[in-house]
């Protein structure tokens, strides 16, 4: 299951939208729900950009606020990598209330030409600006940068997350603007009901799941494996 990435979600029409619209939300920056993460630092980039010969303070002021601005209108949509992890069953899919998607990345991947994948790097520390600079030649007489910024070399800071955090095993989907993307019905592979979930919500997920788009869709309901402090997944079929 190397190619699959997996989104845990509660139960609420937020959810069922992904699955009725046939798209994701790429949210900004910003909104995700660590503060210590994807900080862009105005300071460091104007300090990097004024080793550069002939870097005038207008140039230097340009460049950081074109940078900035292009960080703050990316897309990042969030996966695990994992199904079977407790942790986000718990804490993203309503304490195993909620269910699991199960994502073609390929398929993903291919929604959209700039898209770029991005396994997350779990460390203690902030992650350099250098790979703001690396792509690029600064040259004074054409400008080489102004205008020409591809949203890639904000990788290392869209990437990085501190080490509490590695227990998400977390893939991020990222895109040079927040929107919400389309993605072929062949990109969902699965979807698993949690531990406890339960209710009407249940028998509302199934019956968008009986529609023909999603006939190849795999449906599984979660289980304690007995003894063990592990889960498993059982195929159902609806």
């Amino acid at each position: 299951m190397n190619n699959s990435l997996f989104k845990f979600r509660t139960f609420s029409q937020t959810s069922f939208d992904i699955l009725n619209n046939q798209e994701l939300w790429f949210a900004l920056p910003k909104s995700l729900n660590d503060p210590f993460e994807c900080l862009f630092d105005d300071d460091e980039v104007k300090k990097k950009l004024a080793k550069f010969p002939q870097m005038t303070e207008h140039r230097i002021e340009k460049i950081a606020s074109d940078l900035r601005s292009t960080f703050e209108s990316l897309g990042v949509c969030s996966f695990s990598r994992a199904r079977k992890n407790q942790l986000m069953w718990s804490h993203y899919a309503n304490e195993h209330r909620g269910f699991c998607i199960g994502f073609n990345k390929k398929l993903l991947l291919e929604s959209h030409r700039n898209s770029i994948a991005l396994d997350v790097n779990y460390q203690s520390e902030q992650p350099s600006i250098r790979k703001l600079f690396s792509g690029f030649e600064f040259n004074p007489v054409s400008n080489a940068l102004e205008g020409n910024i591809n949203h890639s070399v904000f990788s290392d800071i869209i990437r990085t997350k501190y080490t509490y955090w590695g227990y998400e095993r977390e893939t991020r989907i990222l895109l040079p603007q927040s929107c919400a993307l389309k993605f072929p019905h062949k990109a969902i592979r699965s979807v698993a009901l949690g531990l406890r979930a339960e209710g009407p919500e249940v028998e509302t997920l199934l019956e968008i799941l009986k529609q023909k788009q999603w006939k190849h869709v795999k449906v599984y309901q979660a289980e304690k494996v007995k003894g063990q402090f592990a889960l498993r997944f059982n195929e159902i079929k609806i």
